[in-house]
């Protein structure tokens, strides 16, 4: 929430002053909370988004199937996941390395997120290295994205 205030000063000069209040709020996912009230939540939460949440399976495949639609050539194998611009490609290990689907297809469009700063896209400096000030700012890019 933002204040402001105005102050007198001298010569009758008005001085408006401005700042920011925060209070802590605590936020939880409906899907972690057990108990009576859990099925209130999960249909005050159909009726407020006015649709019907899909199985997990059903978006998942909803999911792969953006994620297989974008442009950017993906190779699968090796232990990690990147984007290397110098190819235009992404690198992704085998669905088999992650513990679930979900952490799959989130790897999957983090690295995507990185493909969108290639010069012939958004142009975003892509050539930090880990550690440093440059490589941080892209990994926020990528978080405020998701």
């Amino acid at each position: 929430m933002t204040l402001d205030s105005e102050e007198p000063g001298e010569g009758g000069e008005v001085t408006l002053r401005s700042w920011a209040s925060y209070r802590p709020v605590a936020v939880c996912n409906a899907a972690d909370l057990e108990g009576p009230a859990l099925p209130g939540l999960v249909e005050a939460r159909k009726t407020a988004e006015g649709v019907e949440p899909k199985p997990e399976p059903q978006r998942l495949g909803a999911a792969e199937a953006v994620l297989d639609a974008w442009p950017v050539p993906v190779s699968f194998g090796g232990d990690r996941a990147c984007y290397l611009p110098g190819i235009d490609r992404i690198q992704m290990p085998d669905r088999a390395s992650f513990h679930s689907a979900a952490a799959f297809c989130a790897t999957w469009a983090h690295e995507q997120i990185h493909s969108t700063g290639l010069e012939s896209r958004l142009k975003r400096d892509l050539g930090g290295v880990f550690g440093k000030a440059h490589y941080a700012r892209e990994e926020l890019v990528r978080r405020q994205s998701v």
